[in-house]
């Protein structure tokens, strides 16, 4: 495996040329790798990552030209630069030639160490330009691949072109490079998300789709503009999604429990109501006729006089509390004239019973539903109590 480290290879069959650019190289910081052929200099690059190779064009067995074309024939990801050194001026066949060997440069000797400082320094700052993108890169796609969360990348035209192992285990099947995303894979879906992938990678923005159905799944689907496309991560949410459609169906179960017991509570509080209104109410009041009558036919001088008056006036203060303990069950002020009359009618008995003062600022449009106006008057009845118990109050304002 070839290592990423800064080596500069001479290659010149003339021992004194490889001293005099090791000399000019002394203050480089990279490793300076000589060889006087060919064949030495490749046994010498063997499994190393060279930076830089000065090579002389003229050598016997070998030339520079087949030398550089083997050198980088085993680097298919990773070709290095070459300066080719040449005694001549080289003419534009040369020149091609060097070129498609890998030549990146020219030194005509004699040396001029300046140029050649700057020229090497120059190429060495590429190649470590080249290995920390190659290292970011590769830290990149190693976050890619071994992300948790299925992720598929796609071009600007939204062809896949790569996509990570959570991918293959989600979607259970071989995808193929090519296919579109969002119209050759992937297309059922009720949002157009071919459209949405495209005005992503076009401006720039992420699109987020919290809740996606497919099939028979319900998906969270993130996709994010890249360079040259975009990526695209989607989380299986179906295990949650069912929880919460479980808990949202129990709710619902829970609501109408709730709205039976509240409903069967104010159909009995209706027939105990109607029950004392009709039947108690009525017995006190034929009581209170008799007694009357008594009162009238008896002997004014009578003892008996006083005691009628007392037993009529205790039946006229049970047929009262009969009426009061009868509306609160179920006052038939609110379902003749409304929620707004029956606040008024309770709000006067409340005050002759505790002395306490109700000031009314209601509003008299309120629609009528007959549910929500006995759930409010049952919430007025039970903030009126809770007054008299704890609030200590001498008057109310009631909105």
């Amino acid at each position: 495996m070839i290592k990423n480290e800064q080596n500069i290879l001479i290659v010149d069959d003339t021992p004194e040329n490889v001293q005099l650019l090791k000399s000019i190289l002394r203050k480089s910081d990279a490793t300076i790798l000589s060889a006087f052929s060919g064949k030495e200099a490749l046994n010498l690059v063997k499994d190393k990552s060279i930076s830089l190779a000065l090579i002389d064009i003229l050598m016997p067995e070998m030339d520079g030209y087949e030398l550089a074309k083997k050198i980088n024939a085993e680097r298919k990801n990773e070709k290095t630069p070459v300066i080719f050194l040449t005694a001549f001026n080289s003419d534009e066949f040369q020149i091609l030639k060097g070129y498609n060997a890998g030549a990146v440069d020219y030194i005509i000797k004699p040396f001029n160490k300046h140029v050649l400082n700057s020229k090497i320094n120059v190429y060495l700052e590429l190649f470590r330009q080249k290995e920390e993108l190659k290292a970011k890169q590769a830290f990149n796609y190693a976050v890619f691949e071994n992300n948790p969360i299925p992720a598929i990348l796609v071009d600007n035209e939204g062809r896949i072109f790569d996509w990570n192992t959570a991918q293959k285990k989600f979607s259970n099947k071989a995808m193929t490079i090519g296919l579109i995303m969002y119209k050759d894979y992937a297309a059922k879906h009720k949002t157009d998300m071919y459209r949405e992938l495209m005005n992503c990678i076009e401006t720039n923005v992420i699109k987020d789709f919290p809740e996606v159905k497919y099939k028979n799944k319900y998906l969270s689907i993130k996709i994010a503009p890249l360079v040259d496309g975009a990526i695209i991560t989607c989380i299986d949410i179906t295990a949650s999604k069912r929880v919460e459609l479980k808990l949202e169906k129990t709710r619902q179960q829970l609501e109408m429990l709730n709205k039976y017991q509240i409903d069967a509570r104010e159909e009995e509080r209706h027939n105990i109501s109607m029950a004392i209104h009709d039947e108690l109410g009525q017995a006190m009041t034929a009581l209170k006729i008799d007694l009357n009558w008594l009162r009238k036919n008896l002997d004014y001088k009578s003892d008996c006089t006083k005691k009628l008056d007392n037993m009529i006036g205790t039946v006229n203060d049970i047929i009262k509390r009969v009426q009061r303990i009868s509306a609160e069950l179920r006052p038939g002020i609110l379902d003749d004239l409304g929620l707004v009359s029956a606040i008024e009618w309770y709000c006067k008995e409340f005050e002759e019973r505790t002395g306490i003062v109700c000031e009314l600022k209601l509003d008299e449009s309120i629609p009528k539903n007959t549910q929500i106006e006995l759930s409010l008057y049952r919430i007025f009845q039970e903030t009126l109590t809770n007054v008299i118990r704890h609030a200590n109050a001498h008057k109310l304002i009631i909105h």
